[in-house]
């Protein structure tokens, strides 16, 4: 898995008008044997912070890739335990590089609110704030996947 590539990927998905979540899990999903238009329907709901201004949509995306790649389908405790250790690490990662995980607190606007999103439209807050969210999310995610040595 080469970082840039499928930040590139993610970046192009985004630029296309699919939202955070579907320009990360998309750029990702494929080579970890989901089709594209499967991740992107999966992902549709969870851009903008869950269209409400919560958790980063990028993180989501980059959650979901984690689960596609690492996750447990037959549940046990410790499976469960080792599986939240990972999602707690990459949100941690995130954090630290972006500074916030909320969506609103990142583009400081409220993100349901038409009149705040097309304002921070127009001097481009809102493209060079997400497109630096996908491409941290999507890096961090792979690299993740790396240190687990799942490519």
């Amino acid at each position: 898995m080469d970082s840039k590539s499928y930040q590139d990927k993610a970046l192009s998905f985004l630029a296309e008008g699919y939202n955070c979540t579907q320009s990360v899990f998309g750029a990702l999903a494929p080579d970890l044997g989901l089709k594209r238009d499967l991740a992107f329907k999966i992902a549709s709901a969870f851009g903008g912070g869950m269209n409400m201004g919560s958790t980063c949509g990028a993180l989501t995306g980059a959650m979901l890739a984690l689960g596609l790649a690492a996750g447990f389908g037959e549940y046990s405790p410790e499976r469960k335990d080792a599986f939240s250790e990972l999602n707690q690490e990459l949100t941690r990662r995130f954090r630290k590089s972006i500074g916030h995980l909320d969506c609103r607190d990142i583009l400081q606007i409220d993100p349901p609110n038409a009149a705040q999103k097309q304002s921070a439209r127009a001097p481009a807050i809102l493209a060079a704030r997400c497109q630096n969210c996908v491409k941290t999310a999507t890096d961090l995610v792979v690299n993740i996947l790396h240190e687990l040595d799942i490519s």
